[in-house]
């Protein structure tokens, strides 16, 4: 093989039945074609691949949450694929999986990122690593790609998934723990800030149970001198005092922010600023941090409405 010559799919087919040999384009990484014949099989570069590995990684759309990125473009110069012959996993290099698909109907597919499939809390500048297995009858061709440039992504946390918050009612281990008091309604309502609310309901009728402690993980934020809480309620004023402390894993308090009647949560927006406790974070961008929320009165059975909240770095 080499020169200037195109391959059709007819040839390819009948190059594998005459005892000749596949190319596939790219060798940026590793690259395995087996076939269903006994034939040699080649891997190389030139304009008589069988399948083109594209990296668009450079132009690639910011990763959030409902939205994706195209990363790499494949090109079946054979014809020999359709879009459910090629499959794709993505993870971040030394880090979690993330979303991928393949999209269109013919070739060029695009390879496409997204926040789906366990990538919930990454954010920042990733090198995204990329499997693909491209399969027919005839052969099947397994590769893997690493992005030439870094991704961004903002995938935040899904709320909806009980794994991120903790009140009584499931057994997560992130703080308040076991002190959990309350539960959530709704929890997928802070997921963005689109007025559709979790509601927060505190406990009454038992002494030792009364108020509320209900904890939710926080995305992942760089490091800074000072930071900015916003909290966003629904129109309604919260049932009870409502106060709200930034945590470790442990349950320390880095941020105690309802310390006064203005740092209660009212309704509508509530921004708080604040440096954390760097006694207790060493080094600070290593830390995992937590939102509890508090019921500080002794009402029984009140609530508050909550439609969004981020943790931020303050802008200097």
């Amino acid at each position: 093989m080499g020169g200037n010559k195109k391959w059709t799919r007819r040839a390819a087919i009948g190059s594998l039945a005459s005892g000749g040999g596949l190319l596939l384009f790219g060798t940026d990484g590793s690259t395995q074609i087996t076939s269903y014949r006994d034939v040699e099989v080649n891997a190389g570069d030139g304009d008589d691949a069988v399948l083109q590995f594209v990296d668009r990684s450079e132009d690639a759309n910011v990763v959030e949450v409902g939205s994706s990125a195209v990363v790499y473009e494949i090109r079946d110069n054979v014809g020999a694929f359709a879009a459910e012959n090629i499959a794709v996993e993505a993870r971040v290099v030394d880090g979690k999986a993330i979303g991928a698909t393949v999209s269109t109907e013919s070739s060029p597919f695009e390879v496409a990122v997204s926040c789906a499939d366990g990538a919930s809390g990454l954010s920042g500048s990733y090198t995204v690593a990329l499997e693909f297995e491209a399969s027919n009858p005839e052969f099947t061709i397994t590769a893997s790609r690493t992005t030439e440039s870094r991704v961004e992504v903002d995938c935040g946390l899904d709320y909806g998934n009980d794994a991120n918050y903790r009140d009584s009612t499931n057994e997560t281990t992130i703080p308040p723990g076991d002190n959990a008091k309350g539960w959530v309604g709704n929890p997928a309502g802070v997921n963005g800030d689109d007025d559709d609310y979790a509601t927060l309901n505190s406990e009454g009728n038992r002494s030792d149970r009364r108020g509320a402690n209900i904890g939710f993980a926080l995305p992942p934020v760089r490091e800074s001198e000072k930071y900015v809480l916003d909290v966003v309620v629904s129109d309604s004023q919260p049932g009870g005092d409502w106060v709200v402390d930034v945590v470790d894993g442990k349950g320390d308090k880095l941020a105690r922010i309802g310390t006064g009647n203005k740092s209660k949560l009212k309704k509508g927006s509530n921004s708080f600023e604040f440096e954390l406790n760097k006694e207790a974070i060493e080094p600070p961008k290593q830390i995992d941090l937590y939102l509890i929320f508090r019921m500080t009165s002794s009402g029984n059975n009140k609530t508050a409405e909550i439609d969004y909240f981020e943790l931020k770095p303050a802008q200097s």
